[in-house]
């Protein structure tokens, strides 16, 4: 792991006058000026877009290659009363992609039904999925997937069925033979945000069926920018653009005046106030535990419920309860396998076991985080998840294209895949063979973490933290400042949480949390007994978002 300042410290930075100037302009601490400036937020137009946004910063939809022939072929549809199925995903982003087009659909009163696959019924519109659905099924719109599913698009054509395919994901093989595309990643799209992702496509959609109907959009879509919000959040898309400004005004509305679903939730979970830590680390796993060992389907019904059951919000919550324990234990027996058979001595680290394959994009992650390397975990039935390691340069979905000879599907992002692989033991270890190769091509490199500046613990206060929240949304492409520290005197520290993984430290009267690093405990309790402690040439790193007074 590398550490290294984002810029010059602001006292020697080269364009100090300005970033003063900035500070007493907005009232902000220079050091939130200096994180802007590294975003390459560096002017006054800039800095005020940023931290204001508006409905007016959102691209036309019909900028989009196909948007009018989508919005012609669903117009035919309500028109005509004929039938129209949703077919999204089973995370959060094909969930609340799926509720929002089901509720603008629906607000034009057209006859639609929407449908989610079960985890074990795959990702994406498949053959199976086309002769499931009902006779009289005339247009299908997909949500958050469909862009390499030419099997299915092709069986929807014979049955005389039409496909409206909106998505985000990468194009793996040509695009799709249906009557409209939508994805902002296509080659030849106008679109100038490539970053939307599933829940933000949704959104564009209804925003166009509004103009279309020379409906006030700008006022109709706030009923709509809270499921869009979380979408964007748990889907790790990109925080700049659009995205800010949906997941801005989904904040926003969250906290003054929430739709009933996420007032019963925050009252569930004891949240008095939202933001996107809370929706990354409190809301979207509920909902992702239904698509993985649940029923996405029900949780889509919760979605578009204009007063949702108190009980099954509640079941839904249990759901992620079971999931923590499932993995929390299989990725006991992960860790000690990887050791026991050196895996992580490798560029790549690829496991095949017993592990539940709605959890393997988790397990996937922990392993990156824990071994900083790539991995990739595949369950029983050759259902796997990669991520590769943030900070990195590492793409996995390269790494896999070099090896799709040996994959029955895959598809994905640079940093995060998803694919399904024989587990017949020959071509299961050709498989792993071809990866390990595969991966060694990749551009070598060690994680970089970037900090903004030195900060002692004892120099924040109170204004300084509220100066940084004015930042949010944080996110990918809007990461959170990161501070460099030597350890002052600590007066407490203690290690808590069920699994006993977090460490708590008490300095000068500042209670920092560190989440997931308990494993520092013997080191800095060895220093506290010493009554001085610090590290030496070693440092130790924390995230604004893990101090309180």
């Amino acid at each position: 792991m590398k550490w290294m300042q984002v810029s010059e410290p602001l006292e020697n930075h080269p364009r100090k006058d300005l970033l003063t100037y900035y500070s007493r302009q907005f009232n902000l601490n220079p050091l939130v000026i200096l994180h802007l400036f590294n975003l390459g937020i560096n002017s006054e137009s800039k800095i005020e877009n940023f931290l204001f946004p508006s409905f007016t910063q959102f691209n036309d939809p019909y900028l989009f290659r196909d948007m009018k022939k989508a919005i012609y072929f669903i117009a035919k549809a309500i028109v005509n009363h004929e039938l129209i199925v949703i077919f999204g995903d089973y995370d959060v982003d094909g969930m609340t992609s799926s509720a929002i087009l089901y509720k603008g659909l629906n607000s034009f009163k057209a006859n639609v039904q929407v449908r989610l696959p079960l985890r074990e019924e795959g990702y994406g519109l498949s053959a199976h999925t086309i002769h499931s659905l009902p006779q009289e099924t005339a247009l299908i719109i997909t949500v958050d997937n469909g862009s390499n599913a030419h099997e299915a698009l092709s069986i929807a054509r014979q049955r005389g069925i039409k496909v409206i395919v909106t998505d985000h994901h990468e194009i793996t093989d040509g695009e799709p033979d249906c009557v409209a595309f939508i994805n902002p990643k296509m080659e030849l799209e106008n679109y100038p945000f490539k970053e939307l992702c599933g829940a933000g496509v949704a959104l564009k959609v209804v925003q166009a069926l509004f103009m279309a109907d020379k409906k006030p959009w700008e006022m109709l879509i706030k009923e709509y920018i809270e499921l869009a919000a979380l979408g964007t959040i748990a889907d790790l898309v990109s925080l700049t653009d659009e995205n800010r400004t949906i997941v801005y005004y989904g904040l926003q509305k969250m906290n003054v005046a929430p739709s009933c679903i996420f007032k019963h939730l925050f009252s569930l979970l004891k949240i008095n106030e939202v933001d996107s830590t809370k929706i990354s680390f409190q809301i979207a796993p509920i909902f992702n535990s239904c698509g993985r060992i649940g029923d996405p389907n029900k949780a889509v019904q919760l979605l578009i419920a204009k007063d949702p059951c108190m009980d099954e919000l509640r079941a839904m919550i249990h759901i992620n309860t079971e999931r923590k324990e499932m993995q929390r234990n299989q990725y006991v027996d992960l860790k000690e396998r990887i050791l026991q058979e050196n895996m992580q001595r490798g560029r790549i680290i690829a496991i095949h076991g017993e592990y539940h394959k709605g959890i393997v994009g988790i397990l996937a992650a922990r392993v990156t985080e824990e071994f900083k390397k790539p991995a990739i975990v595949i369950s029983a039935d050759g259902v796997g998840s990669a991520r590769i390691v943030h900070g990195t340069n590492f793409s996995m979905i390269n790494t896999l294209t070099r090896c799709s000879q040996y994959l029955i599907k895959y598809g994905g992002h640079k940093a995060a895949a998803g694919l399904k692989v024989s587990t017949e033991r020959p071509q299961l270890e050709a498989f792993f063979s071809a990866l390990h190769s595969s991966a060694e091509l990749e551009e070598s490199s060690s994680p970089k973490v970037h900090y903004l500046a030195e900060m002692p613990f004892e120099a924040w206060d109170k204004n300084g933290i509220n100066d940084f929240q004015t930042l949010e949304p944080y996110g990918l492409g809007n990461p959170k400042p990161i501070f460099y520290s030597p350890l002052s005197k600590i007066q407490h520290i203690e290690i808590f949480g069920k699994a006993l993984e977090h460490l708590k430290l008490i300095i000068n009267k500042k209670e920092i949390i560190a989440y997931g690093k308990a494993g520092l405990y013997d080191e800095l309790a060895e220093g506290l007994t010493k009554g001085l402690y610090t590290f030496g040439e070693r440092q130790f790193h924390f995230n604004l978002q893990e101090i309180s007074k």
